[in-house]
């Protein structure tokens, strides 16, 4: 995916030459389905924020390896400045940094 290339270019800190070298090769890819770009980066930003390793907003709590699916509803959530209904803390640490979080306990 797209947004997990772009995650791991951020994650380690690839420079203007190698994140430009991946940008070109992506245009290559063929999509088997259309996410727009917002979401894609949205979903980086995430990953990389959740491993602690987004430079410009620090992550205040230990390292979260949140599942794929989980990255991908977070993002689009965001994307669309929707709030996120849950009933666990899988989202918790993105409150109020990437989206809003409303979570409630199953009966």
């Amino acid at each position: 995916m797209i947004g997990e290339l772009r995650s791991l270019a951020i994650q380690n800190g690839w420079g203007n030459l190698k994140i430009a070298k991946l940008e070109k090769l992506i245009t290559q890819f063929i999509p088997l389905f259309d996410l727009t770009d917002d979401i894609v980066n949205r979903y980086a930003e995430i990953d990389a924020f959740s491993q602690g390793r987004l430079s410009d907003k620090k992550l205040d709590c230990s390292a979260r390896n949140m599942g794929k699916n989980d990255l991908w509803i977070a993002a689009v959530a965001s994307t669309l400045n929707a709030t996120l209904i849950t009933t666990d803390g899988d989202f918790d640490h993105l409150n109020n940094r990437f989206l809003n979080v409303a979570r409630f306990d199953l009966i």
